[in-house]
């Protein structure tokens, strides 16, 4: 299953990266096992799209920055498993948040 989404797991696990970066400061960049990547790899078998990948990173990244006590959350393990993603995936953006993101264009074009 790792093989069929690895390139998709590795661009959404930069995103999460860049995501991180911008929301907690001072956060360290995470490097990726293939235990890390399986979790991200499980979510799109399950038919998540990269879209909804996204949407749950720019979520944990909005929670992080309204209360830094939720960066912790924000670790690469926690925001993959299958409960938080799908409370994620059902949560809108916290105000100020803008949902239009020019990363989704880029995925699109990478797609099509």
């Amino acid at each position: 299953m790792l093989a069929k989404h690895r390139a998709a797991a590795e661009r959404l696990w930069q995103r999460q990266n860049e995501l991180r970066r911008e929301a907690i400061p001072g956060s360290r960049m995470l490097a990726a096992t293939d235990a890390d990547l399986a979790r991200i790899a499980e979510r799109l078998e399950e038919g998540r799209s990269e879209d909804d990948c996204d949407h749950v990173l720019r979520v944990y990244a909005s929670e992080a920055r309204r209360n830094p006590g939720n960066a912790k959350w924000f670790n690469g393990q926690t925001n993959w498993r299958p409960e938080n993603f799908a409370r994620a995936l059902g949560s809108s953006l916290g105000q100020g948040d803008d949902d239009s993101n020019p990363w989704l264009s880029k995925l699109g074009a990478r797609r099509g």
